[in-house]
């Protein structure tokens, strides 16, 4: 018997538990991280509160990996003086959603605390960089490296569509608060070296959100049951849904 594998990933499985159950932004019923994914799954588990299937340990390891990328893309923006907010939580009452925001980025490099350490950091940001720097809304990602072989190989974004919906919906809700973003990316990184890669997100993204939103909002009011399992993922959506459906099921 392994001990240490099987300790670890007990303890990463109940992280992940509570992490499932972490309420959403201003206690509303859509998740921006899921509206570019499958309705109907949104659906189930955010109106019909179908308990979500156990999710199996490499899932966990991984998930925890991705915690352990945003801890240290923060530090490196906080040591840079440019993390203006980390978290920062959005939400909209009309369109009933909900938002975490990984970070805020940029304006004037602020100053150190008197630590030599950071104080040269800033210093070489702001002969490198314009001051201020633009302010940029960031969705961060990890990914395997053949994400990015991959995406260089079809010539598209690294970012999946489903992840560049999620920061275009922070887009919208930035907006309808009258909160300044310059712009709004999706920011991969790497797990095996740190490459990375910025994509945008762009006005077509954003009527995308609209669209979704719509179509939730009024499948909940309707109690119908949305769906586009048959479109997505070249048909194959239905392939890829954590609640165990067939083809013939699905929609």
């Amino acid at each position: 018997m392994s001990l240490l594998p099987e300790l670890l990933d007990t303890v990463f499985a109940g992280i992940g538990e509570f992490e499932a159950q972490r309420e959403i932004a201003g206690g509303r019923k859509w998740r921006a991280s899921l509206l570019g994914s499958c309705l109907r799954r949104q659906y189930i588990e955010l109106v019909e509160k179908r308990p979500y299937p156990p999710v199996d340990a490499r899932t966990q390891r991984i998930f925890q990996v991705g915690h352990l990328t945003g801890e240290l893309i923060g530090k490196a923006l906080k040591s840079a003086g440019i993390l203006l907010e980390e978290e920062l939580a959005l939400d909209d009452e009309e369109w009933d959603i909900g938002a975490h925001v990984d970070f805020l980025i940029g304006g004037p490099v602020q100053n150190g605390d008197g630590d030599p350490f950071s104080q040269a950091i800033r210093e070489r940001v702001r002969q490198m960089f314009s001051d201020p720097l633009p302010v940029i809304g960031v969705e961060l990602k990890s990914k395997s490296s053949k994400s990015f072989w991959w995406a260089k190989k079809k010539n598209e974004p690294v970012a999946g569509e489903n992840q560049l919906i999620q920061a275009a919906t922070y887009d919208v809700l930035a907006r309808k608060k009258n909160l300044h973003v310059d712009r709004w990316v999706v920011l991969s990184v790497s797990k095996d070296d740190l490459s990375m890669a910025e994509d945008y997100v762009t006005e077509e993204h954003r009527r995308k959100v609209m669209r979704r939103l719509m179509l939730l909002n009024n499948a909940t009011e309707a109690r119908d049951l949305p769906c586009d399992c048959l479109i997505t993922w070249n048909g194959k959506g239905w392939m890829y849904c954590p609640y165990g459906v067939s083809e013939r099921e699905c929609c």
